[in-house]
């Protein structure tokens, strides 16, 4: 009775449908994958947030502006006004930047450090300039680089090049140009040598004893 069942015309239709059914399951699960990956790539770029947020027992999906995406972390940010010192504020403040910002400012009594935030690493920008007064720590900037084991790409410390591969997130570069010096250090996601430098650049180089850091996102 089996045999004879499969072998009729309904039951090879009943497989056919099952099977394109399947078929057009797996293409629809396909194309959206491929929408959402498409979306969220956009929105990078548009500056848009995607993220969910639980109400009760459902997940919502939001999405933000980058202005009212920063304007939140500001306003996290202020929470900590009077206690913004030490390398768990710096670390917090770097790991609340890495969530979304382009970048992130840290400053006080006039000197400053930023880094590029953007794509999720920590890239590192000191521009030593005389308008801005930090054209005088070019050499403690860089002797605290090399102090932390980060070697001037692609050279060493010693100046002769290399012949060991070093991650680019142990390097730091000189972009040097006509009155424009800039020193550009790589951190990748490793926020606790970030922290290190940020709170030493602050005390050994800068050599600042009191006040705040106020910070910029954007």
């Amino acid at each position: 009775m089996w045999d004879k069942l499969m072998n009729t015309n309904w039951w090879e239709k009943f497989v056919k449908f099952v099977f394109e059914g399947l078929r057009m399951i797996l293409l629809w699960i396909g194309d959206l994958i491929l929408r959402v990956k498409a979306f969220v790539h956009s929105g990078e770029w548009t500056k848009q947030h995607i993220s969910f947020v639980k109400e009760g027992n459902k997940f919502k999906l939001v999405i933000k502006k980058h202005d009212d995406f920063v304007d939140e972390v500001e306003i996290e940010i202020a929470k900590y006004k009077g206690k913004r010192w030490g390398k768990k504020f710096i670390k917090y403040i770097l790991e609340l930047s890495l969530s979304g910002c382009n970048f992130v400012v840290f400053e006080c009594d006039n000197v400053f450090v930023q880094f590029w935030t953007g794509r999720g690493r920590l890239e590192m920008d000191i521009p030593l300039v005389k308008g801005n007064g930090l054209k005088k720590y070019y050499y403690t900037v860089i002797g605290l680089l090399t102090d932390m084991n980060y070697f001037k790409y692609p050279f060493t410390r010693t100046g002769i090049p290399t012949l060991l591969q070093v991650p680019e997130h142990y390097t730091f570069r000189v972009d040097e140009e006509e009155g424009f010096t800039k020193v550009v250090g790589f951190f990748d996601k490793r926020t606790d040598q970030a922290v290190e430098f940020v709170d030493r650049l602050f005390r050994e180089v800068y050599e600042v004893k009191k006040g705040v850091l106020e910070i910029k996102v954007g």
